[in-house]
């Protein structure tokens, strides 16, 4: 008894391919996209249709933003507005580590982890050290940044934002210090 082609429904009186235990003729069991042949290749199942490797490429693999390879099979990747990146390629880019899941933030165009970010690029306080971050207003004095509390006179403490001052030495000293 001869089988029937699941693709054509004709009899196949020659060699068969199964495939999940179905009967295909040779020629009936080809990329849907290139028509080459995919006994004993390796393919992909889009849309219910055959895809043979090259073509799966082609038109449905989405490539790293970060390396430019393919992701192929069952790779792991993040989606993010710029793109797919391998779940190895989405990594800080000072410290290397993975960025999946935690926060970071975007310098200069390539992505730094918070930690990175904090360390190597944020403004910080001369004086405390702290991050000058958010909605926190600063000083801006001598190219250096402070919070405002921070920013104050040497000898009394007094807050120096928006009052005049003089520098004795690498001291800031309100005028009624710096006129002792």
């Amino acid at each position: 008894m001869s089988e029937t082609c699941t693709q054509c429904y004709m009899k196949i009186t020659d060699s068969t391919v199964r495939y999940q235990n179905q009967p295909y003729h040779g020629t009936c069991f080809v990329c849907w996209h290139c028509r080459k042949p995919l006994a004993g290749q390796t393919f992909q199942m889009r849309d219910d249709k055959k895809v043979c490797k090259d073509c799966n490429r082609t038109h449905y693999a989405k490539r790293c933003v970060a390396c430019r390879n393919y992701i192929e099979g069952n790779a792991k990747y993040v989606t993010r507005d710029e793109g797919t990146y391998h779940s190895d390629c989405f990594v800080c880019a000072r410290c290397r580590n993975p960025l999946a899941g935690k926060t970071f933030t975007e310098h200069e165009g390539k992505l730094v982890c918070d930690d990175c970010y904090h360390e190597r690029y944020a403004k910080k306080c001369e004086v405390c050290k702290n991050v000058l971050e958010g909605n926190i207003e600063f000083v801006k004095y001598d190219e250096k940044f402070f919070h405002h509390e921070c920013f104050v006179c040497y000898r009394c403490r007094k807050p120096l934002s928006g009052e005049s001052f003089r520098i004795r030495g690498a001291n800031r000293l309100c005028i009624p210090c710096a006129d002792r």
